[in-house]
This record gives C-alpha cells, structure tokens and sequence, in this order.
C-alpha cells in the first residue's frame, strides 16, 4: 500500500483530510480494512484482546520468575542478593524467607483482567499474613517493601525489579505486544515494516 502526490493546502488545516488530494495506487482496500478495524467498534475489540493477551503471558513469566528469584536467593534472576548486615538476629537464612509466608504470597499471585487492563495482584488476605506469624513478625506489605528497598538494619533485595529486568523489562513487553498485532494484521494481509 502507497500514496502518492500528497498536496497540502494553504488554509489551516480544520478538515486536513479534505484539504489534501490522494492519487491511489496499490491495495487500498487492505486500508479501508485497517482503518474500520482501528476506528473502534467490535472490530476494535480483536486487537485489545491482542495485547491484552501479550500482557497476560508476559506477566505469567513474570510471576513465575519471582517466585524462582526469591526460593533461590537471586541467583535465577541474574544475581545473588546481599547478605545479612552484621548482627542480623534472623541471620540463619540468607534469602530472607523466614518462615516461608513471603514466597508463598509470590506463588499465590493472581493475574486478572477487568475489560483490557491486565494486573498481577496478591491473593486477598496474603499481604496481611504476619512474616513470622508467632513471633510477632512485620505483615508481608511491609517486609516485602523492606525486602525490596532496604532498611537501617537490612541492605535491600530488589526482587521485583531486577525480576523485570531479567526478563527482558519493557522492551520485552513491547516486542509481546507488537508480535501479536502484527500477527492479527498479518491476518488481514497488512504488513508492519520493521
């Protein structure tokens, strides 16, 4: 598809579609396909589930990635994490882990979906669990922020975000997205040039 001899006019462009001449050469139908699909509707609907789709199975990996990054203390995502500062009391475990209540929460993640936005959440209740339920332990929203961030007494473990990173971050996440359009507009006999 290609459009030649593009005139502009000199008035200010109100309607710039009306002030423009088009000579047409080429498939222009796949156009007309493409904008109908594009200008909402149901047939807009295809390329929401498109993406919506990609970021589901990117959030999948990525689910799965966080929870393999803390049972291994780091090394599955790229890098070991830091050990305990001297004199840490809890210091028997290098992870952080403790009783287990942290990793478990990771598994639990739930990724859903309201119309075409697609979140990764905690299970309801899983983020009010005490750390050490009988020792009178930090709720998990607020150890896992120590845990990613770091405290006076304890260096930081960015789980999350060295996570994203290793697999691939947004540009991974766009290049999901893109191949899933491209995909369905391939279907359509339109081409993305790269």
């Amino acid at each position: 598809m290609s459009y030649q001899n593009i005139i502009p006019i000199t008035k200010p462009f109100r309607t710039p579609v009306g002030q423009a001449e088009f000579e047409f050469t080429g498939d222009w139908g796949k156009l007309q396909t493409f904008l109908k699909y594009m200008g909402g509707g149901s047939r807009s609907r295809g390329i929401k589930r498109d993406i919506a789709k990609a970021q589901r199975d990117f959030l999948f990996k990525y689910r799965l990635a966080i929870a393999g990054g803390l049972a291994s203390g780091g090394v599955s995502i790229g890098g070991a994490f830091a050990g305990h500062k001297a004199g840490y009391r809890e210091g028997r475990d290098p992870v952080g882990v403790r009783s287990g209540n942290y990793l478990r929460a990771l598994r639990n993640l739930k990724i859903t979906q309201k119309g075409y936005i697609v979140s990764l959440n905690f299970s309801r209740g899983d983020l009010h669990t005490k750390s050490r339920p009988n020792k009178g332990g930090y709720i998990l929203s607020k150890y896992a922020g120590i845990f990613e961030g770091g405290s006076s007494r304890q260096v930081a473990r960015p789980l999350w975000k060295q996570t994203f990173t290793h697999i691939g971050g947004g540009p991974a996440l766009i290049k999901k997205i893109r191949g899933s359009v491209q995909k369905r507009l391939g279907r359509m006999g339109i081409r993305i040039s790269k």
